[in-house]
């Protein structure tokens, strides 16, 4: 069964399409649950609840918007209520990893521009200085690889304010970047 063959068959109670189902996305669950909370017992404890989440309310899903993203929708809120219940405020103050880097800033960004961790570090604290609107937006573009009308979705703002907040972002970054290496 193809993907939405799956989904038809789980609203309807079928057990084994909703395993299959979840087979394809479980990696995916838990790789967005750790990019949040940076722990694997907790991403881990997460996957697990966004799987019970997902196996109570899938009827609900109408197909609006791509399945991938409505599940993207349900483990991000589900680690940020995580998050919160343990008083943790790590969800999007995070490290970034030296590779998100040069996925946002690909132009200006080479190999050789890697001296050092202190450099990665840097490049971490730009990106942590951020307002969390725009820093939200590039991880879901730039580093998730998600459309500007699945942004959009996932976050409820117009596919404008998606593209705004992302040219704000790329823009405060590169500024920031280049006062550094002066």
């Amino acid at each position: 069964m193809n993907e939405n063959e799956l989904i038809v068959s789980a609203k309807k109670g079928d057990l084994q399409a909703f395993q299959s189902l979840i087979e394809q996305y479980q990696n995916r669950i838990y790789a967005i649950a750790l990019r949040f909370c940076r722990n694997g017992e907790d991403a881990w404890d997460i996957a697990q609840e966004v799987v019970i989440k997902i196996y109570r309310v899938i009827k609900r899903y109408r197909g609006d918007s791509a399945f991938s993203t409505w599940v993207y929708a349900i483990t991000k809120n589900a680690t940020i209520d995580f998050l919160r219940k343990r008083n943790k405020k790590q969800s999007m103050e995070t490290s970034i990893e030296a590779c998100e880097f040069q996925v946002i800033l690909p132009e200006f960004i080479t190999e050789n521009t890697w001296k050092s961790r202190e450099d990665m570090h840097i490049l971490g604290e730009m990106l942590r200085k951020l307002p969390k609107q725009q820093r939200e937006v590039l991880i879901l573009r730039d580093i998730d690889g998600y459309s500007y009308e699945e942004i959009a979705k996932i976050l409820n703002i117009s596919i404008g304010t998606v593209k705004s907040r992302i040219s704000r972002g790329r823009d405060a970054l590169r500024r920031e970047y280049f006062k550094t290496i002066q």
